[in-house]
Order: structure tokens, then sequence, then C-alpha cells
């Protein structure tokens, strides 16, 4: 029996079994993976997972980026969606070094889908498996196809990982800009 680790606020430790839990969209079990086994860090990030969304143009994007206070660093992988009517990009970002970090895109016409996706394994998953490996479940299970892999240095700010993208997509209209904080 699989079982996982909830963190509560107050601190408490309490056990699950993947009974309580329903596995998101029927993602592959080699995805699944518990929290108990993944680090001391996976249980209580996988516990406290965020999903900002900032609208507007680049501007207005970037100002609420910055005031936002995210903590790239303190994660070991996190996800950029941005869409606008010219199409959409998922950046994710996966930790392979203190100083570097793996960097996968997608791009498509619409991101709509894996967005929501992802916000509903958020919150379905209860703590229990590290939602890092999740979101990879659920993109192998869209089926979507990530570039090769780069690798980057470490981010100094939101605005230094997320700039780029947000201002190729957003310079001259209106977008959605979403950043996912996993584990």
């Amino acid at each position: 029996m699989v079982r996982g680790v909830v963190v509560t606020t107050t601190g408490e430790m309490n056990f699950m079994s993947q009974s309580e839990v329903h596995a998101p969209f029927g993602v592959d079990e080699k995805f699944l993976v518990e929290t108990s086994k993944a680090g001391a860090g996976c249980v209580v990030s996988s516990f406290d997972p965020y999903m900002y969304d900032f609208y507007g143009d680049a501007e207005a994007i970037l100002k609420n980026l910055d005031a936002s206070g995210l903590l790239l660093d303190e994660r070991r992988m996190f996800m950029l969606t941005v869409q606008s009517e010219t199409g959409a990009e998922v950046k994710l970002f996966e930790k392979v070094e203190d100083t570097t970090w793996n960097v996968r895109t997608w791009r498509g016409e619409n991101a709509d889908e894996i967005h929501a996706n992802i916000r509903e394994m958020l919150f379905r998953n209860k703590g229990v498996f590290c939602t890092g490996e999740q979101a990879k479940g659920i993109f192998h299970k869209m089926e979507l196809e990530f570039s090769e892999d780069t690798n980057a240095p470490a981010p100094y700010s939101p605005r230094a990982a997320f700039g780029h993208p947000i201002r190729a997509y957003t310079k001259e209209g209106y977008g959605r800009a979403s950043v996912t904080c996993f584990c």
C-alpha cells in the first residue's frame, strides 16, 4: 500500500493511504513518488504548492511578479505558463544542483488544459505525492513534447527566470503568466 505524509499547519504529521487520495487523471504509477521517500523538503512543499496568475501586458505582469515575493530557490521544481492571442509556452524548471537548473520548453496554441490539469492535481493531491513528479506525469499523459533539456544558472529573481518569455508573448498585447511552484 502506498502511504504519503501530510504535514498540517501546526506541524503535525498525518499518514494517508493511497486509497484516501486519488491519483490525478490516471497518471502512471511511476510518477507517484511518495513524499516520505522523496525527502523532507518534498514532505513540506508538496503540502503547500502554489500557483500565481498574472494578467496584463508585459509591463503589468512583470511589475506584479516583482511584488509577489516568490522565492524560487526554496523549491526543486517550478513552472511558468505564458499565454496570449499569439500562442502559449510552458517552461519547466527543475533543480539539478544548487546553482544549476534544467529548463525544458513546450510551445503550442493554448495552455488552458495544461493549466486546468495542474490546478486540479494540486488540489486533489492533498500533500501526499510529490507534486513535481505528478506534473511530469500529467505532461506525459497529455503527450506534450518538451524541447531538449538545457541547463541554466540558478535564477537571481522571478523576473530573471521568467522575463524573456513573458515579454515575448505579451509585449504588444494582453496575456496571462502563471507561475506554479511544485516541490
